[in-house]
């Protein structure tokens, strides 16, 4: 019947372990195993399912083991046997109409159907980092170093450790791109938009990141900055940066977007700086996690300096990284939402992403 902890392949290998195919990763103490393509279809326990069904007592009921059609790792589209003690034969449907009506991961029949081992990969802020685009329409993960494509088509829960958020991994990403910038005034060249909260301040000729202007303001005590209005909406993937100059002291600045003031808005980034040149907020992603209609940038502390601000910069991101992936609610499907979200924080400092393989 096999080996344990194997997962046996309906593709064709030279190599016995798989290797050459590029299939996802196994947990800790599993294993591939694939036949050549001499073998492949043997049912005499040489081809890819290692059962000699010519032994059967009652005759030889396959002439040739079944392969998927398509058969190509690429797809995701290949059959997977599983042993141990019971057994589990699964695969993924090629038909549209069947793929939006299977909820389960895969269709699958055997005596037990929990032995197909899922893989589990960890993104946090401290290393492997993670985005999440969660909102209808926009479903995708981006990421700089977790490679989620060797799961094309494969069903992905991501929890943030209390909820989580659940859908069909449907395409590698071909690259971030952005959507036009929402800011108004995002250069402060005319006299519009931006206003001071809490400080004094106004539009300077004094100092320029570019063009002839920026905003100046000088906080004799924590919070208080300028606040410009720009519509961003809960769910969608953020990038924003601003860039700053200190005259005379250290000091660190923060962007944040949405809330009715301040203290309840989402921070993009908090920035210190140095005083005597202009440094950048770095470009940072967050998700919005609701509905709002303004961004603020202030100092977190009082530093008495006059603190001139510019390029300020918000932009939705459209599609995810290389190494990210589109999202669909049904396998191979063209909504681009996530099947359900029980309430994740899109934001959070550590995700778990278990992928089924």
């Amino acid at each position: 019947m096999g080996s344990a902890n194997t997962v046996y392949v309906s593709l064709p290998s030279a190599n016995s372990n798989c290797s050459d195919l590029g299939l996802p990763s196994l947990p800790a103490g599993w294993s591939y195993h694939c036949s050549n393509s001499t073998n492949l279809q043997k049912t005499d326990s040489t081809g890819w399912i290692p059962i000699n069904f010519t032994q059967i007592s009652f005759g030889n009921v396959l002439q040739s083991l079944p392969v998927d059609p398509i058969n190509t790792t690429s797809t995701g589209n290949y059959y997977i046997y599983v042993t141990g003690g019971s057994y589990q034969l699964a695969t993924l449907f090629e038909s549209e109409k069947y793929n939006s009506e299977l909820t389960s991961q895969y269709y699958t029949i055997g005596t037990a159907t929990n032995l197909i081992p899922t893989v589990t990969l960890v993104a946090s802020s401290t290393g492997v980092t993670m985005n999440l685009s969660t909102a209808n329409g926009y479903a995708f993960i981006t990421s700089s170093s977790l490679n989620l494509t060797p799961y094309i088509n494969r069903y992905v829960i991501i929890s943030d450790g209390t909820n989580n958020i659940q859908g069909f991994i449907k395409a590698q990403g071909s690259g971030e791109t952005y959507g036009s910038e929402l800011m108004s005034n995002s250069d402060m060249e005319s006299s519009s938009n931006w206003s001071a909260f809490a400080a004094a301040g106004n539009y300077s000729t004094t100092k320029a990141y570019a063009g002839t202007r920026s905003w100046a303001t000088t906080a004799t005590v924590t919070y208080r900055g300028i606040s410009g209005s720009v519509s961003t909406t809960a769910g969608k993937l953020y990038l924003g940066s601003a860039w700053y100059y200190s005259d005379t002291y250290s000091s660190t600045m923060r962007m944040s977007i949405g809330g009715a003031s301040y203290s309840g808005a989402l921070v993009i980034k908090d920035t210190s700086i140095t005083a005597g040149s202009w440094q950048q907020g770095l470009q940072t992603k967050k998700t919005a996690v609701f509905d709002g209609t303004a961004t603020y940038i202030y100092e977190t502390q009082g530093s008495n300096s006059v603190i001139y601000i510019d390029n300020v910069s918000l932009k939705q991101i459209l599609t995810p990284s290389i190494s990210g992936v589109t999202i669909t609610n049904t396998r191979g499907g063209s909504t681009y939402n996530w099947v359900t979200n029980s309430g994740i924080n899109p934001n959070a400092a550590s995700f778990t992403v278990t992928v089924s393989i």
